[in-house]
């Protein structure tokens, strides 16, 4: 009994491990702390692992403790910005172009939960938390190719406690190039070990209760040391490695209804990310739903599930080939992507490794294929996009070398998509094996 509902709780848990997961990268690889700015100037690259993180916009982020700060302010800059507030579980908070401050910036106020002082009247966008755990996390979009311009733009966020609003500190911004940080969960009784210290300090929200009498009789309690005996450590190890395999399946093979897109190609995100009904549907609380998407990535966001033409955006993944083969590191596949690409903005394609989640780390130290490359077209607007172990003769600028990742996976990114994506008289290829 302790086992299977050890195996249930690492299922249920796998997006508080994942948030604590990158304040703990931040913190130890990158020397981090509360409140600093990390960017990373020149787009991630594969020395890092970030679940599905990309190198085709400018990341910036910070990581709050409202539990430390009280309310805390978070000034977002002004111009082409995508990025949300996330709480410990990963409900999310829109900024930028589709935020409240719809790209023209301005002062968030994040308030912890039962917080009882005065709050102001104006001048901010109040943002009530319903954990204490919080991060900033922004996309500066680059426009005309100019990366530089974007990474100021996001560098200028400003992160503080709003008791220190009079004389706010500068912010430490951290520049980050070529540098390896590890945001992976944690292995073993290790990943029990942060869920206990991430339960102390948040509050339990309603549909958790049950999760955590499942889980006490293993030793994780709230207000209590985590000190399991040997009995309930084997069983802790082993539930996480069964819990570990349900997930993959849950990612890899989803049987969720809304998962298929077209051909052999997935959406991304099937969960509810809607303001004030993240993760519920109109009966249950989307377990499986909140899984599928966060044992892979982070920050899934409204703006990445609108339903209509936008400035948000779309993603699709694929895991097989046209056959139905899981996609293999040692083989040659071809993506044709037809031509005229319904985004306004730009598009990309990166692989992933599935073991990390993260870009495969090849020699190239390159992962992706995106419209901002100078790539090679066919006649007729189309492009042949190549992935295997060694690039074809003259379409370098076509090709990700995936012979560092036994298994891998890719997701398609649409900036700004445009009607023929939602109508679906555009779709994409699957992937074809060549010789």
């Amino acid at each position: 009994m302790d086992l299977q509902r050890a195996s249930q709780a690492y299922m249920w848990s796998v997006p508080a491990v994942n948030f604590a997961s990158i304040k703990a990268g931040w913190f130890r690889d990158l020397g981090a702390t509360y409140n600093d700015i990390i960017l990373y100037p020149e787009f991630l690259d594969t020395k890092g692992i970030y679940l599905t993180g990309n190198n085709s916009t400018i990341y910036a982020a910070s990581q709050i403790d409202l539990a430390r700060d009280g309310p805390v302010v978070v000034e977002v800059p002004a111009g082409p910005t995508a990025g949300m507030f996330a709480d410990l579980w990963f409900e999310t908070y829109g900024v930028g172009r589709l935020g409240p401050d719809r790209g023209k910036g301005g002062k968030y106020l994040l308030v912890p939960p039962g917080y009882k002082g005065e709050l102001p009247k104006k001048g901010y966008f109040i943002t009530p938390f319903k954990t204490m755990d919080a991060n900033y996390f922004i996309r500066g979009v680059v426009i005309k190719g100019d990366v530089a311009g974007a990474a100021d733009m996001i560098a200028k966020s400003k992160v503080y406690p709003y008791s220190e609003r009079a004389n706010p500190k500068p912010n430490k911004v951290l520049r980050i190039v070529g540098k390896h940080v590890s945001t992976d969960f944690p292995k073993g009784i290790d990943y029990w070990k942060t869920l206990s210290e991430v339960i102390n300090n948040n509050p339990v929200v309603e549909r958790d209760r049950f999760f955590m009498a499942m889980i006490k009789p293993l030793g994780i309690e709230k207000g209590k040391p985590f000190a399991p005996d040997a009995r309930q450590t084997r069983i802790l190890e082993e539930g996480m490695r069964l819990g570990h395999a349900m997930a993959q399946n849950i990612s890899f093979a989803s049987r969720l209804s809304q998962s298929p897109a077209y051909k052999r190609w997935v959406n991304v995100i099937i969960l509810t990310t809607k303001p004030g009904s993240e993760q519920e549907a109109a009966n249950y609380s989307e377990l499986d739903e909140r899984l599928n998407y966060l044992y892979l990535g982070t920050w899934p966001a409204y703006a990445m599930t609108l339903p209509f033409p936008s400035k948000g955006q779309r993603y699709l993944e694929a895991f097989q080939d046209k056959d139905g083969n899981w996609l293999d590191g040692s083989k040659a596949y071809k993506l044709r992507v037809p031509a005229n690409v319904p985004v306004e903005e730009f598009w990309s394609i990166t692989v992933y490794d599935n073991a990390t989640r993260s870009m495969t780390q090849n020699k190239e130290n390159r992962a992706a294929v995106s419209s901002y490359d100078k790539i090679t077209k066919n006649a007729d607007g189309s492009v042949d996009l190549y992935f295997g172990p060694q690039a074809p003769a003259g379409l370098k600028a076509n090709w990700v070398d995936t012979s560092a990742s036994k298994g891998w996976f890719v997701w398609f990114r649409f900036y700004a998509p445009t009607e023929p994506f939602f109508n679906q008289t555009w779709q994409l290829s699957d992937f074809e094996r060549v010789n």
